[in-house]
């Protein structure tokens, strides 16, 4: 960005993460992304949503933020951003941990 190469926050503690999260359209995805959201602010997480998984994942590329929780959207809305946080240093998974895939 400017000229210089973008990085992903250094930061590993859940407690000083700041996290983003998508509810998505689907009830079942609005459902865990509720329960997500309750989960992660009992434990004291500053959380926010912006309503774009592309800005979200462009914040975590370039350190903004921590993370973000995606329970469901279309590839089609995170592909860009999956791709800057990976050239950024990040890493994108699905829920059990596998590399995040573009399927529909």
């Amino acid at each position: 960005m400017n000229g210089k190469r973008i990085h992903v926050s250094k930061t590993s503690e859940l407690k000083k993460s700041f996290l983003t999260y998508c509810y998505g359209t689907h009830p079942k995805h609005m459902r865990m992304a509720v329960e997500l959201y309750r989960y992660f602010k009992m434990k004291s997480v500053d959380m926010r949503q912006m309503g774009s998984a592309a800005v979200e994942l462009a914040w975590v590329a370039t350190g903004r933020t921590e993370s973000i929780v995606i329970p469901g959207t279309h590839p089609w809305d995170a592909a860009a951003g999956v791709l800057l946080v990976t050239e950024a240093g990040g890493k994108t998974t699905d829920f059990s941990g596998k590399p995040w895939r573009f399927v529909d």
